[in-house]
């Protein structure tokens, strides 16, 4: 089932494009944007659905996928 937008995964998420390079299966290298894609006490069945959907709405050959340890997240709220 295709997804229909961002809020289809209910994660909370940011993101940035940022120059990067990609060596290629086949020895190529290609300079290209890059997707930094945050994603925060997600479970990591979730994390792989996203990378392999990212894979294929993006055509890409792969998606590389790093785990950072985090001891503390808090989202500070106030109103206006």
């Amino acid at each position: 089932m295709e997804k229909a937008g961002k809020a289809d995964y209910e994660v909370a998420f940011s993101f940035h494009v940022i120059n990067g390079g990609y060596m290629h299966r086949d020895g190529s290298y290609t300079d290209e944007n890059t997707l930094e894609l945050t994603l925060l006490n997600v479970p990591e069945e979730k994390v792989m659905e996203i990378a392999q959907d990212l894979c294929v709405f993006f055509r890409q050959e792969s998606v590389m996928v790093v785990y950072n340890n985090i001891d503390k997240v808090v989202f500070v709220e106030e109103k206006l």
